[in-house]
């Protein structure tokens, strides 16, 4: 399908009919009345959460959480491998590795490197650099090498923190970063005796052990992190902590999209980003029950902002309790929710369905059920209908929430946005009974009250109901700067046509008419047909998914053939029972794409079925990497769609030939 920006030419068939019962109505007005309406009455909203804000929130991020936590202390806070650590010793720590912090010569506004895992000093580390009002840079190990140098360097403090496991893995990449100072923190410093209960779930993926004595004899500047609070005990002093103010930059974390070159953007963001979003989490903002007694899975790598945010952040302000997982990994996903129990987890889409096949087709699962989990999340990327059924069917076999819940409905709850926000969007299904429909497409992403969005044309106007456009968005969570990135922040904030500026999410989407948003693909991923059109990939994506029944998931890539011509190959996985009738299932995909997208994407495509256990390659932090399928290339599984084209009339003909023989015998 051509996209085009020019109203005029926008023909009937470029626009998606509206959800919620107004199919084959087109709303012809240039307006979003309900979404204007939703936008006056969430400004006045926003003015005066904003003005309560500023007004008694205007300090560090972990001042807020202690605040909101003042009558909880003997809460449980964090939870580690067997090891529960309460409000009050998490902070009694905090106060710790602040006056060490101190000691050492750290102050407001110096920007530290961290290269960590999820584990409890990762946290006491975090609220102790933000309670002084210095600034955190969480990068990844997976980044590229010379990009890590980069980032170390460009600290201005100097000193380094990293978990064992992660410093193994850079510390060949530090020489000649300057950093004077190592606090290196063992996965194992939490444990009770430094032994993981759970080590016979481990050895495939990671053996805890202390390795911080190995690394100091190879490296002299190193601190173990119990050396290190010696420091805070022979730190006579006062904690001088400084004026830390709502606007204070705070943490700098990555984009989590898969990158062509290792490098992630770095993003800035203040205080207000967590706090805000936390406040917005409240029953009286959110219109949800208050959280209680709820166990959020922090597994994500901390240079994601959803897990800084939607796992940590968001639980602690809800005086409910973080369960830190170090191991992230799709294949021992399953046993992290048997580890933690989290009745609150999120985790990719990916993530999820391996999760679900492990517990259906591995002996050790067989018979284990997971009554304690109340909320699972897809976050970070769009969960099609196909998966959204595969993994509920999964979750209610498992009796995912029967603790809590009388029925057990195992909502697939979403949340998602981007980094740069800050995480933007947010659902979760109030009425458990709620009968979402998988026969068409379902409810998008709810705004938060917080954040005002729209869809704009190429010119800068606004898109109507229903109408393919560009996703733009702001809220008060929405990232300060890409650091040392200039050129990047101007092209990140763009202005429309009205004088507003926006956040550019850089993707295609539109809004139905209950303002909810649906997102549909990254604005660029485009393939040139012969006649010159352009067709947006996602589209070839939409037609092949629309078979829930027998489609799981689906991913669409440009990939330049020996006469540079970009080929779209389509990435399949058929539901389990779907193998039995692979040909009469890809004969239909090719017909939809023929008749609902365009013929001479046809003509292109070519179809590579992924088997049942042949997972999609995915970024660092657990989304579906792309750019390592273009890189997969034309192989040999490829097969041209137009062998499958018009394959069930073929079929569908040569049954009324033999029922015709068999009526003339």
């Amino acid at each position: 399908m051509k996209l085009n920006f020019n109203e005029e030419n926008i023909s009937e068939d470029q626009k998606i009919k509206p959800q919620g019962g107004m199919e084959g109505k087109i709303v012809i007005s240039s307006y979003l009345p309900s979404v204007q309406k939703r936008h006056i009455k969430r400004k006045t909203n926003l003015d005066q959460v904003m003005k309560e804000l500023q007004e008694k929130h205007n300090h560090s991020w972990i001042e807020d959480i202690l605040i909101r936590n003042k009558d909880n202390l003997n809460g449980p806070a964090l939870y580690y491998r067997g090891t529960t650590i309460s409000y009050e010793e998490m902070f009694e720590n905090i106060i710790r590795v602040s006056k060490a912090l101190i000691k050492m010569g750290v102050k407001q506004e110096d920007e530290v490197p961290m290269c960590v895992s999820n584990c409890p000093e990762m946290l006491y580390f975090l609220g102790a650099l933000n309670l002084i009002g210095a600034k955190v840079n969480i990068f990844g190990a997976d980044f590229d090498k010379e990009y890590i140098r980069e980032i170390v360097s460009s600290c201005n403090s100097n000193l380094l923190i990293a978990t064992d496991d992660k410093y193994e893995e850079i510390k060949d990449i530090l020489t000649g970063t300057n950093k004077d100072n190592k606090v290196i923190i063992s996965l194992t410093d939490s444990l009770k005796d430094g032994k993981d209960p759970f080590a016979s779930y481990d050895d495939r993926f990671y053996k805890f052990m202390n390795k911080v004595g190995k690394f100091q004899k190879e490296d002299n500047t190193i601190l173990s992190f119990r050396e290190f609070l010696i420091k805070a005990n022979n730190y006579k002093g006062p904690l001088l902590t400084p004026k830390v103010q709502l606007e204070d930059e705070f943490i700098i974390t990555y984009t989590s999209g898969s990158t062509k070159n290792g490098r992630p953007k770095a993003i800035v963001h203040t205080n207000s980003s967590l706090i805000t979003m936390a406040r917005f989490h409240d029953t009286d903002l959110s219109g949800l029950p208050e959280m209680r007694n709820i166990v959020g899975l922090a597994h994500i790598p901390p240079h994601s902002n959803t897990d800084l945010i939607t796992s940590i952040s968001d639980v602690l302000s809800q005086t409910c309790t973080v369960a830190l997982e170090p191991i992230y990994d799709k294949d021992f996903f399953a046993y992290s929710l048997l580890i933690n129990r989290p009745s609150f987890a999120p985790a990719t889409r990916s993530f999820w369905i391996q999760g679900i096949k492990d517990f259906q087709e591995k002996e050790e699962f067989q018979g284990m059920k997971l009554p304690f989990l109340l909320i699972p999340a897809s976050v970070g990327e769009a969960t099609s209908l196909g998966e959204e059924k595969f993994i509920n069917k999964g979750l209610r076999k498992l009796k995912a929430g029967s603790d809590k819940l009388p029925i057990i409905t195992a909502p697939l709850s979403m949340g998602g946005g981007d980094c740069e926000h800050g995480g933007l969007f947010f659902k979760l299904y109030k009425a458990l009974y709620d009968k979402i429909s998988l026969s068409k497409e379902g409810h998008g992403l709810t705004p938060f009250q917080l954040t005002e969005l729209a869809v704009l044309r190429e010119d800068g106007t606004e898109c109507k109901y229903g109408e393919y456009g560009r996703l733009v968005s702001t809220s008060p969570c929405t990232m300060k700067r890409y650091k040392d990135n200039p050129k990047a922040t101007e092209e990140f904030f763009i202005t429309d046509i009205y004088g507003r500026t926006w956040g550019d999410n850089n993707v295609w989407a539109y809004i139905d008419t209950y303002g909810d948003v649906h997102i549909k693909g990254r604005i660029g991923n485009e393939i040139e047909l012969l006649t010159g059109e352009k067709v947006p990939l996602f589209t070839v994506a939409d037609a092949i998914l629309k078979d829930t029944k027998n489609v799981l998931s689906c991913e669409v890539v440009a990939v330049k053939n020996e006469n540079n011509l970009d080929i779209p190959v389509a990435h399949i996985e058929l539901q389990p029972d779907s193998k039995k009738s692979m040909d009469k299932v890809l004969g239909s995909i090719a017909d939809r794409v023929y008749n609902e997208c365009h013929p001479g994407v046809t003509d292109l495509l070519l179809l590579r079925v992924r088997d049942h256990d042949e997972a999609y390659p995915l970024t660092g932090c657990g989304k579906r990497n792309n750019v390592a399928l273009e890189k997969e290339g034309i192989t040999e599984k490829c097969i041209p769609a137009t062998s499958y084209l018009f394959f069930n009339r073929k079929s569908d003909e040569k049954l009324k030939v033999k029922k015709l023989s068999s009526q003339k015998k």
